[in-house]
């Protein structure tokens, strides 16, 4: 298997963001719009700070599957008097002339459910059936206050945040970034700060500890330190 780097971003491009963000947010007129920027804003600050994951964040819904059970060219469904698009392996993909979407029968169906204030302690965050149906916790950011706590669970899309960082990172940083981006460099930042590798695993959730292992390739900053001592 090829082993990838991860890409990251420093603290200083990030608060260029995070900077960025809080003045969107206070220029806005509209009450909504602006919500959903301070959103965007606690997502960002969860992703960086605390290693979380979007699913993790957000929540994330269930699929279900319509498989082999599909007449030809039926490619939608009413439920509860709402129209969802089906999903369908591959094989009924291949077979049939659909497109290959997902199906939610409803957005209370979480396969992780959204973050939400009773999973915060005084310096942590309890991550409970994350990825993979894992319990976890996670560091709470120090600057993250009751007014974040309050906005509690974010009532926002997935995509939406995703093409929001990707927008600003571009427009800020000129760089090509994703959310997951800020969840990597939280830990290219500690493997770089020397906290033990276990604890890093610990605090991202990792089943292995050799992909935690990756953070000490993104971010060699000690490694370079000491090798540059040796000659």
């Amino acid at each position: 298997m090829v082993m990838r780097i991860p890409k990251f971003i420093s603290q200083k491009e990030f608060e260029q963001l995070y900077s960025h963000v809080s003045q969107l947010e206070n220029s806005i007129q509209s009450n909504h719009r602006k919500k959903i920027i301070r959103y965007y804003k606690i997502a960002m600050l969860l992703g960086f700070e605390s290693g979380m994951r979007i699913s993790e964040i957000v929540g994330l819904n269930k699929l279900y599957a319509r498989c082999c059970k599909v007449p030809i060219k039926y490619d939608s469904e009413k439920i509860d008097g709402k129209k969802y698009k089906i999903y369908l392996c591959s094989k009924c993909n291949n077979r049939l002339d659909v497109n290959k979407q997902t199906y939610r029968p409803s957005n209370k169906d979480w396969e992780i459910k959204p973050l939400d204030k009773s999973n915060f302690e005084s310096s942590s965050i309890r991550i409970e059936s994350g990825k993979g149906k894992k319990d976890r916790v996670a560091l709470k950011p120090k600057r993250f206050n009751k007014t974040f706590l309050d906005n509690l669970p974010l009532k926002i899309r997935r995509r939406a945040l995703q093409e929001f960082i990707k927008q600003i990172a571009k427009d800020v940083l000129g760089k090509d970034i994703h959310f997951h981006t800020l969840r990597h460099s939280f830990g290219s930042h500690m493997a770089g700060a020397g906290m033990p590798l276990h604890e890093i695993q610990m605090f991202l959730g990792h089943s292995r500890l050799d992909t935690t292992g990756i953070y000490l390739h993104a971010n060699p900053k000690q490694a370079i330190e000491r090798a540059s001592n040796v000659f």
